[in-house]
Parts: structure tokens; C-alpha cells; sequence
């Protein structure tokens, strides 16, 4: 564990609307030297995108505002490399399917345990061209989503 950041430390963007899951989750990802912005809701997060693209999203599944598979749905629509990853506690086969067919790199029940989080986002961000680094191996222009 290391709370050291890397000149070119991944960026993580948390979405979660319970506060407390969203403080731990951050930590973890801190302790392991990623840098990482917070959002309560998806709007939020939508507008956090916006402003600095993380190099990958995560988000709960069931929030008020705007449930995880919609803005999946509107991250995509927006940058369809962009990595996201779900982590419910009130998940049924049918959502996993969805965020599956939505193109979700991860999806995690809670309770999460920490080695197994941070493990899932550093294989999702090994794909990435460098760490810290803007984009994915597909570049956005190639990658295009089926009607």
C-alpha cells in the first residue's frame, strides 16, 4: 500500500450516492496511489466527465438520480472506451446481463472486499496505453456501438 501518487497516477472517478461506500472505496483506491475524484449521483458524474476524463469510472448500480445502467448508457454515448465498472449490492442476473450488454468492463457484488477491487482496476486499467495516459488501445473514431 502506497499513498504516494505516480507522476502519472490513473484517474479514477467514484460514483456512489451512500457516502460512506464512496469514502471507503476512495481510500482504497488513494492507498494504492491512484488519484481519484468522487461524484454522489450520475449527473454529477456526468459533468465531472466532462470537466476531466478519469481513465476509468466506477459506479453503484442502484442510486436515485440516475441508476449506474443509465449512465453507463450516457458515458458510452459520450466515450465508448471509457472503462466502467458496476459494484451493486442489490444486483439481479438481468442487470448484470444489461451492464454486460452495455459494455461494463467489471461488475462486483457488495460488500466488495478490497483486494479483489483493486486487483479488478488494475487489470482494467492495464489495458489502457500507458497509466495516467488519455485513451485506450482503440482509438475513440474506430470504436463504434451496433444499433
Amino acid at each position: 500500500m502506497s499513498d504516494e501518487f505516480e507522476p502519472n497516477a490513473p484517474l479514477v472517478l467514484v460514483v456512489d450516492d451512500d457516502p460512506d461506500h464512496s469514502i471507503l472505496l476512495q481510500r482504497w483506491l488513494i492507498g494504492e496511489g491512484f488519484l481519484v475524484d468522487g461524484a454522489s449521483h450520475g449527473i454529477q458524474a456526468l459533468a465531472r466527465i466532462e470537466q476531466t476524463r478519469p481513465d476509468m469510472v466506477i459506479t453503484d448500480l442502484v442510486m436515485d438520480e440516475m441508476d449506474g445502467l443509465k449512465l453507463v448508457q450516457q458515458i458510452h454515448d459520450r466515450d465508448p472506451v471509457l472503462p466502467v465498472m458496476i459494484v451493486s449490492g442489490q444486483a439481479r442476473i438481468a442487470d448484470a446481463l444489461d451492464a454486460a450488454n452495455l459494455g461494463v468492463s467489471a461488475f462486483l457484488e457488495k460488500p466488495v472486499q478490497r483486494e479483489r477491487l483493486i486487483e479488478t482496476v488494475r487489470d482494467i486499467l492495464s489495458h489502457l496505453t500507458s497509466p495516467g495516459e488519455k485513451g485506450t488501445r482503440f482509438a475513440p473514431e474506430f470504436v463504434h456501438r451496433s444499433a
